[in-house]
């Protein structure tokens, strides 16, 4: 909040700009921020490292990433329905995860229940998300 003091003969004018921007997400570049004294993940880094395992699993929970029309944010806990999977494709993303989680790029928060690392895969509000990995319990 910002605290301005005007003459009685003057005014502000609060004008809402619209950048045209395409949907994107923000991803890590392996950088130290000093100020929440977080190191993020060169996420393109470990894309390109990743096997295919790795990549499939990663989609899939990236992919489940969705808008919550009423609260006006992104729901960063990911539910996976492996019910719809095949047995290999099981299989592929059990292997991915644990690969992954061993990269701490993706922590379960509950069966079937994912998140991608914050500091991977930035979301607007990163301190709250943050807040929320820190709280899962790495196996």
């Amino acid at each position: 909040m910002t605290t301005i003091h005007l003459e009685p003969d003057e005014a502000i004018k609060k004008i809402k700009i619209n950048n045209k921007k395409p949907n994107f997400y923000m991803i890590g570049k392996g950088t130290m921020n000093h100020e929440l004294k977080v190191k993020s993940i060169d996420l393109l880094d470990e894309a390109m490292k990743m096997t295919s395992d790795e990549k499939f699993t990663f989609n899939k929970i990236r992919n489940g990433i969705e808008w919550d029309i009423y609260d006006k944010k992104y729901i960063y806990a990911v539910k996976i329905k492996s019910k719809n999977y095949t047995p290999s494709q099981k299989v592929i993303f059990s292997r991915g995860y644990k690969a992954l989680n061993e990269k701490d790029i993706v922590r379960r928060i509950k069966r079937g229940t994912y998140m991608i690392n914050p500091s991977a895969l930035i979301p607007k509000n990163f301190e709250e998300e943050w807040k929320k990995w820190e709280a899962i319990t790495k196996p």
